[in-house]
């Protein structure tokens, strides 16, 4: 891997401990805002199907690692994968974001170190200025808070493909004993 010029020779050096089986994530700790707007308050009562698999769903969206195997950038990741969600559907186009694109942004976020994004304050940058890839601009109007302990609300906000953070970890170490099943709901 070829890290940029604004990595410290230090971030390079827990970089190698990182890939050596060293596990750092790249969220940092969940921020709360009690302004944020509930999901639960503007989403209507979805009847759910008795069986929902995500994975078939979406058939044709990729989900590329955009650099979150070898930086803590799983926050700036995980905006690339809804970025192509919401072109899919929108535009009905699938659009080519790189590792180049997210990684630049996800510097930008963080002041040129590998340390982290705090969701909440991501996502407000997301949507007050937007963020550049696949040579467009792309923001966001609003962002909504889910209660993580309301299962059923967890299964909404998935079926309707509003994009999600969890609070697990984000970056799974290279293991050849690890294989992504298929995960329905």
């Amino acid at each position: 891997m070829t890290y940029p010029s604004s990595i410290t020779t230090a971030a390079r050096a827990a970089k190698k401990n990182d890939i050596a089986g060293i596990i750092k994530f790249g969220k940092a700790p969940a921020k709360r805002d009690p302004r944020n707007l509930k999901l639960s308050a503007i989403l209507r009562a979805i009847p759910l199907p008795s069986e929902y698999d995500f994975d078939v769903k979406h058939n044709g969206v990729p989900t590329p690692m955009f650099g979150n195997d070898e930086y803590g950038d799983c926050v700036m990741a995980g905006r690339a994968h809804q970025t192509l969600r919401f072109e899919r559907a929108e535009q009905g186009v699938l659009i080519s974001i790189t590792d180049k694109d997210v990684l630049r942004e996800y510097l930008k976020e963080t002041g040129g170190e590998d340390s982290g994004l705090v969701v909440l304050d991501s996502l407000k940058l997301w949507r007050k200025r937007g963020w550049s890839a696949a040579k467009q601009r792309f923001k966001i109007k609003a962002f909504a808070q889910i209660t993580q302990t309301n299962r059923q609300e967890v299964k909404r906000a998935v079926f309707i493909d509003v994009g999600l953070d969890s609070a697990s970890p984000c970056r799974i170490p290279r293991s050849p004993s690890f294989t992504l099943g298929n995960h329905g709901m």
